[in-house]
This record gives structure tokens, C-alpha cells and sequence, in this order.
């Protein structure tokens, strides 16, 4: 179904979210270092001959991860930021066991957010994938209980539209015996995001922020006099 509006919908609740990780060591065999990952799978390994060529890997799955922005003084939880699957879903007492028997993860359940990293003499990438971007303002009398969403109208162009609402991939190649290095491919992709504020949130953060560099404006000092010395 489609999401309710920033100012209907319900905010996150934090849980405890997944890790996977799995490194692997393998001779390039011209597939692409993403190639049956979820983070990529465009990429085109980087060919190479000679003896003793190798490839490292490193992907990541996680159900999602939750930062909490808390105001000390009071002290209280301004805001939660939230990058994974769907909150609905993620914050279910049903989260196990989410992907049904053919492989289907479409709310990211498994995967919400994934990092995949490969190394190669020629090549260097990472490939980033959220399946969700959400901040809600937990004040008891926000008039916007989340701050920022993905848009409904994004869900509206069904098949056509992304499950992720954000994804980067970045690969770097190298030369053997040159010090040139090239970005051979940067593909960053976001969906449209609806963002909701009302006055008393934007005072709050800037307070805080007021708060933080009022504390951090000695070791400033101390740092400045450290350096010139």
C-alpha cells in the first residue's frame, strides 16, 4: 500500500537491527565484484591476466540502523533518524522470518540497508543501497510527527519506481606502475522526499546546536593554541 503523508504517518520505533557480514578472497573470473549482491550488480569486474591476480569482498545487510538526536540539558529525544526497511515492517513483532518462501524482500526486511565493498590491483568500489530514509520529531505535540519520508508520489508510478530510496555506487580504478587513478563510474540515485517542519522543531535543533558550540568553543581554543605552538 502506499504510505500515508509525513503529517498522518506514525513515527519509527527503535529495534535491534541485523548484521551480516561475509568476506570473501577469489580470482576474478571476469564477473563483477557485485555481480549476486543486492548492493550492485552492474559493474563489470575490472579484467586482468597474470598469475596470482585476486579479489577481495566485503558485504554488509543490515535490517536498518536508528540515530537518535538527544538534547542533554533536559534532558529529551528530538529526533530519530531512521535508514533501513519499512519502519511498518522493521519495528513488527512479526520481523522474522519476513521473506516469504520464493525470496521476496520487497519491504527490505533482510536487507534495508546494505554496503558491499570489493578491492582489486585494478579496481576499488562500494556500493550503497537504503531501502528507507525516515526522521520523526518526537516531541509529544509535534504537529509533524516525521520530519521527512519518501514521497507518496514516488509509490504512485507502481513497478516503475525503486524499492530503494537510496542508492550510490562509486568504483575507482588504478593503474599498475602509474600513480593515475580514475572515478570510472559514480551513479548516485534518490527518490523523491516529502519534508514536514513546524517552528517549534526548527527552534529546538537550532537551540541545540547553539548548546553544542558553546561546549565545543574551549577545546576549539585549547586546539587553535595547541597548533600554533
Amino acid at each position: 500500500g502506499i504510505p500515508a503523508h509525513p503529517a498522518g504517518a506514525a513515527p519509527a520505533t527503535r529495534q535491534r537491527s541485523q548484521l551480516q557480514v561475509s568476506p570473501h578472497a577469489m580470482p576474478i573470473d571476469g564477473t563483477s565484484p557485485s555481480d549476486g549482491i543486492n548492493a550492485s550488480s552492474m559493474l563489470p569486474a575490472p579484467r586482468a591476466g597474470g598469475v596470482g591476480t585476486w579479489m577481495t569482498q566485503v558485504d554488509m545487510k543490515l535490517v536498518g540502523i536508528g540515530v537518535s538526536v538527544v538534547e542533554s540539558e533536559k534532558p529529551r529525544e528530538l529526533l530519530y533518524l531512521w535508514l533501513g526497511a519499512e519502519p511498518s515492517v522493521a519495528f513488527s513483532d512479526k520481523q522474522e522470518g519476513l521473506v516469504s518462501s520464493d525470496g521476496d524482500d520487497s519491504s527490505g526486511a533482510h536487507g534495508g540497508l546494505s554496503l558491499s565493498l570489493w578491492s582489486t590491483p585494478q579496481e576499488h568500489g562500494l556500493a550503497l543501497k537504503i531501502r528507507c530514509v525516515q526522521v520523526d520529531n518526537l516531541s509529544a505535540s509535534a504537529a509533524y510527527p516525521v520530519v521527512l519520508s519518501r514521497s507518496r508520489a514516488s509509490y504512485l508510478s507502481g513497478h516503475t519506481a525503486s524499492l530503494d530510496t537510496f542508492a550510490l555506487t562509486i568504483a575507482r580504478n588504478s593503474f599498475v606502475g602509474s600513480s593515475i587513478q580514475v572515478l570510472r563510474l559514480v551513479d548516485m540515485a534518490c527518490q523523491p522526499l516529502d519534508v514536514a517542519l513546524d517552528a517549534a522543531l526548527v527552534h529546538d535543533v537550532l537551540t541545540l546546536r547553539n548548546t553544542i558550540n558553546s561546549k565545543i568553543a574551549p577545546l576549539r581554543q585549547l586546539l587553535h593554541v595547541a597548533l600554533s605552538v
